[in-house]
């Protein structure tokens, strides 16, 4: 029969160029009170870019590409996720084509994710499982990139977090490139939850979201045969170190287990928060034990989670 694992790795980011304290944005000049609250939440950098999105889309794919892991060439399909639909005109067909063929990807089929927000990369590992798992492809880059406009507040509502530029791509692939395999991916969203105001209705908002949290956290520990005791590690999107230990505690998993060494750094780098923070957890284990590690992805209205899973003793 088949290996029908989806092997993942190679994780790779480029955070914006600019670094700013909290405290030097324009929303938050003056007003000490709310500065003093995100201090006590753990935010105190955020990082900008001037730079196009697929241009710092193109450092961290060559980032991954220095990894020397798999040739330009044998990538199938970049799917990009992104919510910076908002510069059109970086995204129009010469950009597109032109972006491709600097990176050496002019066969790569490009595919678009974007409607889950912050919560694009397990969409978009989603759909590269799915696209391996049928022989469509064998090898996928799945690439977040996003930059805030100017005229959109970087403050993440109601009032979690603060956002910065960034970009990360990782390898999804059917060869066995890398130690770690990708499985149980669950996803839901409830549109209701978009009439809310989550400051004006937090305990509903709040619900709502624990109801999407705990239940995607239970189909990804069935579909994966991973119990929750066994599980090494939580890789979750950077709110601040109320919020993200918060989702998890309503699963019942102890919060000591949740990433939360980049927020101080960057606080919210939207979607790329996943792929950043398995990057520096695995640099910094230096992949020494046998890992089971809980990916929870979260838009405004949808949750979605997956377990990665270490495959080197099997």
């Amino acid at each position: 029969m088949p290996d029908s694992k989806v092997y993942i790795g190679g994780f790779s980011y480029e955070l914006g160029e600019h670094v700013f304290d909290i405290e030097e944005l324009e929303e938050l000049k003056g007003d000490k009170k709310l500065i003093e609250k995100f201090h006590e939440v753990g935010l105190k950098q955020y990082r900008t870019t001037s730079r196009p999105v697929l241009e710092i889309a193109e450092m961290a794919i060559r980032s991954f590409f220095s990894l020397n892991i798999i040739a330009p060439a044998d990538i199938d399909a970049v799917i990009f996720c992104t919510n910076s639909f908002w510069c059109s005109e970086e995204f129009s067909e010469y950009p597109l084509t032109d972006f491709l063929q600097r990176l050496g990807l002019s066969y790569a089929y490009p595919i678009a994710s974007s409607f889950s927000y912050c919560g694009n990369f397990l969409t978009g590992a989603r759909t590269a499982c799915n696209y391996i798992k049928t022989k469509e492809f064998e090898n996928i880059l799945l690439v977040v990139a996003d930059r805030t406009a100017d005229d959109i507040t970087r403050i993440v509502p109601p009032m979690l977090s603060i956002g910065s530029d960034a970009a990360s791509c990782c390898l999804l692939t059917s060869d066995k490139l890398f130690d770690l395999e990708i499985s149980g991916i669950s996803q839901t969203m409830d549109a209701k939850m978009g009439k809310l105001d989550a400051g004006k209705d937090f305990i509903a908002y709040t619900q709502g979201v624990a109801r999407g949290v705990v239940g995607n956290i239970k189909n990804s520990l069935r579909k994966a045969r991973v119990e929750k005791n066994d599980l090494t590690r939580v890789i979750s999107n950077n709110y601040n170190r109320w919020v993200t230990p918060s989702m998890i505690r309503v699963a019942d998993i102890p919060i000591e287990k949740v990433s939360l060494e980049n927020i101080p750094r960057f606080a919210h780098a939207g979607a790329s928060d996943i792929c950043i923070n398995m990057s520096d957890y695995l640099a910094a284990s230096g992949n020494s034990k046998k890992e089971e590690i809980l990916l929870l992805s979260t838009g405004p209205v949808m949750w979605g989670t997956a377990i990665v899973r270490s495959v080197s003793d099997q």
